[in-house]
């Protein structure tokens, strides 16, 4: 009868290391104390103080698995084109070895001259680049000024179009009138003094 009067407390209880799923936790508040099962017991935003870490954690997962899925078609390529020419690395021969030897030999000088170049004018790449950015504004400046303009530049086109059109009309109209051929036609006063002219210029030298 004593054992059954004696009252426990909750820093008499035992400590344990670790719980299961089938386990109880003992929840206190307000004067009432109920036990949770673990397995009923969730952690979220307004429970636990690091949440939000374990958001931004999420969001970085979320990130990787959209970038594995995107590029994994171009893994399974990459694995098939290895897989198909894995054979052909081991075919490589004690004179293909000598050859590429021999080959980068050769050009180790241009390699060299190259790398020297490259260092000599980076600052230059660099000017550049700061002129590039500084003049930024005024491309796009330009571009605007396309943009605006372009619709004017069609309708030029198209009016030098109509023109031209309009020209070759005329010709061909002044060429078939009865005039032209009388002034200026292969049966005219001028065209026979052409033909005139251009039959006895050999006698003049």
């Amino acid at each position: 009868m004593t054992d059954c009067n004696k009252t426990v407390t909750i820093d008499g209880l035992p400590t344990r290391d670790s719980a299961t799923s089938d386990d109880f936790l003992i929840v206190h508040k307000s004067g009432q104390t109920s036990k949770v099962r673990v397995s009923d017991f969730v952690l979220g935003a307004d429970n636990v103080d690091f949440y939000p870490d374990l958001a931004a954690m999420l969001d970085r997962i979320t990130q990787l698995e959209t970038i594995i899925q995107t590029s994994s078609g171009n893994w399974n390529s990459t694995h098939t084109t290895t897989s198909s020419n894995s054979g052909q690395w081991s075919t490589l021969t004690t004179e293909d070895q000598q050859t590429i030897k021999n080959t980068l030999e050769q050009n180790v000088t241009k390699w060299t001259d190259t790398a020297n170049t490259v260092d000599t004018y980076k600052t230059v790449w660099n000017n550049t680049h700061e002129i590039v950015m500084s003049s930024v504004d005024d491309w796009n400046s330009a571009h605007n000024t396309i943009q605006i303009n372009s619709e004017n530049w069609n309708q030029a086109y198209q009016s030098t179009q109509d023109g031209m059109a309009a020209i070759h009309e005329a010709l061909e109209t002044i060429e078939t009138s009865p005039w032209f051929e009388l002034y200026a036609g292969s049966n005219s006063l001028a065209y026979s003094v052409y033909t005139t002219v251009n039959t006895n210029s050999a006698n003049w030298s």
